[in-house]
């Protein structure tokens, strides 16, 4: 190959690079199950519904909207928006670059009454809620006459 094919292809690759590198962002969060049962959660976003032990936590992606929680003695907890990009705090929000795009990522905590309260970054693993929540926690479900456990 000459010299001007071989910068031009060099130039495509690299700007082919860039592009991939901003081209998406995945979004999501961890829960940690303090409600005393193991429960079902759904992101209405995905569809896609996730098992969480008693005391575990799990990643679940999630951009925005509804997501609901079934637990294992059949309570039904509903929470019509969280919407991951909302919570701008970097207090709360771990945001990490990739070589592929970037990843959004909170923290989040249920308890057995079935509010969930945000986790900051440097103090996540709480099995309590902390006293101190940004604007719009903790969520409580829409569910009406949506309690704990009896």
């Amino acid at each position: 190959m000459n010299n001007n094919v071989t910068r031009m292809l060099s130039m495509i690759l690299v700007l082919f690079l860039i592009a991939l590198n901003g081209c998406c962002i995945t979004t999501g969060f961890y829960l940690k199950n303090n409600s005393g049962e193991d429960i079902d959660i759904r992101s209405h976003h995905t569809g896609k519904i996730t098992h969480i032990k008693s005391g575990q936590e799990r990643k679940i992606l999630h951009t925005k909207g509804q997501i609901s929680i079934n637990t294992l003695k059949g309570h039904l907890w509903e929470y019509p928006s969280l919407s991951i990009l909302n919570i701008k705090d970097q207090k709360y929000r771990l945001f990490h670059k990739k070589f592929c795009g970037s990843t959004i990522t909170i923290f989040l905590s249920v308890n057995d009454a079935g509010e969930i309260c945000i986790l900051p970054i440097k103090n996540r693993n709480v099995d309590t809620c902390p006293l101190e929540q940004p604007n719009g926690f903790p969520l409580k479900s829409n569910v009406p006459g949506a309690t704990g456990n009896p």
